[in-house]
């Protein structure tokens, strides 16, 4: 009877070993796929497009010149 008690605690040693093991490797699996989910930086914004017109009446400096 003795010797079936051991070999029952031996075992029960052994599964919850396993199962340590188990909740180890499930957590870091959880910490890897929460570092993978994290969303990449925002890209950064677009720069306004380059223009040479002035800003003003829309009337050009040569039309300008024919009203004088």
């Amino acid at each position: 009877m003795e010797e079936r008690a051991a070999i029952a605690a031996e075992r029960a040693a052994i599964a919850a070993e396993r199962a340590a093991e188990a909740s180890a490797r499930a957590a870091e699996a959880a910490e890897r796929a929460a570092a993978a989910t994290v969303p990449p930086p925002a890209p950064a914004p677009a720069a306004a497009p380059a223009t040479d017109k002035k800003q003003g009446s829309g009337t050009s400096p040569s039309a300008w010149a024919s009203f004088r």
